[in-house]
């Protein structure tokens, strides 16, 4: 029995993995962890389980993660070859051009290609934040779901892991298990025809309010040219309480309050405030 998971960012995201974590992986031999894990020491903790093989992510916290662990992995089984591979472009221009299509048949085939190259039938990938199984060009691509956000202005609303289990000769069982819900039944199947989105709005929501959505980028633009991690240090608390459940949504009236805290960013910040329809009843 195989655990996997993806997707932890931690501590960004997530401060510690779920108690739930270790009692869906309870018995298992080996846990994949597809990517994305933020710093090396949840590793560590999931090694208190089984033993451990990752790969690297898009967005890890910690660059030394990205440099201690490979881009794949190839790993054998119960006679079963299994690629484990985060699945992200490695060039970001790609990625990001990748990220505008919203079908699901290039990303499907473009993962079974990994499959195919190292003559394996299953791969486990993670980066969509959506729990999936699916088999596409004769290979079985299997996604754990996520546990933390895919951004600092998503919640991750469904959290989840897997158990994969493996023989010879026969297709792969894998079994979803909601983190917050570990003792019901989950089953969420993905209707590949409805595109990439569709399936993501089912696991994911945002965080901002809609009118900060749409100035949301312009105002962490204008942040960055003052410091690139400002942005971050002044807003994560909240965001933390989103993620936790302690607060529904981020408002403008909460991000203008956060900045107001501090008279010499408001000073730089109040002629482009100043420019917005949004941010500038708040500061009459």
């Amino acid at each position: 029995m195989i655990g996997l998971i993806a997707d932890t960012h931690m501590p960004e995201r997530c401060p510690k993995l779920p108690e739930t974590v270790f009692q869906a992986f309870a018995g298992v031999d080996l846990i994949l962890h597809a990517g994305d894990v933020g710093e090396l020491w949840v590793l560590d903790a999931l090694s208190r389980i089984a033993p451990v093989v990752a790969v690297h992510g898009n967005d890890e916290a910690d660059p030394a993660t990205a440099r201690a662990l490979p881009y794949l992995q190839t790993i054998t089984a119960a006679g079963n070859r299994v690629v484990l591979t985060h699945a992200h472009y490695p060039d970001r221009v790609a990625e990001m051009e990748s990220r505008r299509d919203d079908r699901w048949g290039p990303k499907l085939a473009r993962r079974a290609q990994f499959g195919l190259e190292h003559e394996s039938r299953i791969v486990v990938f993670g980066h969509t934040h959506i729990p999936m199984v699916t088999l596409h060009d004769g290979v079985w691509l299997i996604n754990p779901g996520a546990i933390a956000p895919s951004s600092f202005t998503m919640r991750q609303k469904v959290r989840t892991v897997a158990r994969l289990h493996l023989r010879r000769g026969q297709p792969p069982q894998v079994r979803h298990i909601d983190l917050d819900q570990p003792q019901q039944s989950f089953r969420d199947e993905i209707d590949v025809r409805e595109g990439f989105h569709t399936a993501y709005a089912r696991f994911s929501e945002s965080i901002l309010e809609p009118a900060l959505e749409t100035e949301w980028h312009w105002l962490t633009q204008r942040l960055n040219t003052v410091d690139p991690d400002w942005w971050r240090e002044l807003f994560m608390p909240m965001m933390r309480r989103c993620w936790a459940g302690e607060q529904a949504y981020i408002s403008v009236a909460d991000i203008m309050t956060t900045l107001q805290s501090d008279p010499a960013l408001v000073s730089v910040m109040e002629p482009a405030l100043n420019n917005s329809p949004v941010f500038k009843p708040y500061l009459s």
